[in-house]
């Protein structure tokens, strides 16, 4: 989608529709290694080591919290979906990275995915709801 930088009178760039980037980012996750360290913030005093699938759980949390918030669930039900219907590989990395979300963002998507199926005329079950 297309958004703008603010840097001096503004930059055009395009970046991941939010609820497009919440789904790429379980998926993710679903199949990093634990082992992957990554290192958030900054300076010294800053510096922790974090797992990247940790990393990646709690950006898609976010982006599922904000999007619940802001009345996006068909966004978030309609990207759900589209990845849902890309096959058992797909589904799997979706249903694995779901899991490993803390049980108010998991509950705070469940309710948004079937709130946007309604919407969408598809049956929440069709899409492991």
């Amino acid at each position: 989608m297309r958004t703008v930088a603010l840097h001096k009178g503004g930059i055009s760039v395009r970046v991941p529709a939010p609820e497009r980037y919440a789904v790429h980012k379980l998926i993710v996750a679903s199949r990093r290694r634990t082992g992957e360290d990554t290192q958030v913030g900054y300076g010294a005093a800053t510096a922790n080591l974090v797992s990247k699938r940790d990393k990646d759980v709690r950006q898609a949390s976010l982006l599922v919290e904000a999007l619940a918030l802001k009345r996006r669930q068909y966004d978030l039900a309609a990207a759900w979906t589209e990845a849902w219907r890309r096959g058992p590989a797909w589904r799997e990395g979706l249903n694995a990275g779901r899991a490993l979300m803390a049980p108010e963002h998991r509950d705070l998507l469940a309710d948004a995915v079937r709130q946007g199926c309604l919407d969408q005329k598809v049956a929440p079950a069709d899409v492991g709801f």
